[in-house]
């Protein structure tokens, strides 16, 4: 296999994989964990939870309240995974870092799935660690959590060293 097919396995296979997870896990989450109410479900003790949420707005819940917001946020989501086309199109396939940071970026497409779908988005993992800023830190779903990990990753890869331009090549002197 080439390194320009494998970085287009890695990158599709990776989004492909987290979109199946997140929109089955949406689906479990809905028929389980729904009809427990505000509760939901011990996971971890007190530290992690599922609970059923219906969120309108974008990650964490923000923008809720915003006019048309499912119209707009749709609208956006389009051309930013567009965008994550282009930069797989045009990354080295030396840079597997950025590969691996796109696929997970890529499979926030179930956020969208869900909002063409259903109208909202579902989350529902809900963790409380005891301390500011996270008692409790906003719901969340699994492509919540790779958009959020692929942004890391790519913020990270932004400050990888890049290599020096290759020096032209000296004019002949055979003219």
């Amino acid at each position: 296999m080439t390194p320009e097919r494998r970085k287009y396995l890695v990158v599709g296979g990776l989004a492909t994989l987290l979109l199946i997870l997140d929109q089955w896990t949406k689906v479990l989450v809905r028929e389980h964990v729904k009809p427990l109410g505000y509760t939901g479900m011990s996971v971890f003790g007190d530290v992690i939870r599922f609970q059923y949420v219906e969120n309108t707005g974008i990650t964490f819940g923000m923008f809720r309240s915003l006019p048309y917001a499912q119209l707009i946020l749709s609208a956006v989501a389009i051309p930013v995974f567009l965008l994550v086309i282009h930069l797989v199109r045009q990354t080295p396939a030396d840079h597997y870092r950025l590969h691996v940071a796109l696929g997970l970026v890529g499979a926030g497409v179930g956020n969208l799935i869900d909002r063409v779908r259903l109208g909202s988005v579902t989350d529902f993992v809900v963790a409380d660690f005891g301390f500011w800023p996270v008692n409790p830190w906003y719901a969340f779903n699994v492509a919540d959590a790779a958009l959020v990990v692929g942004a890391i990753l790519m913020a990270f890869d932004s400050r990888r060293p890049q290599p020096a331009p290759a020096p032209a090549p000296a004019p002949s002197q055979d003219d």
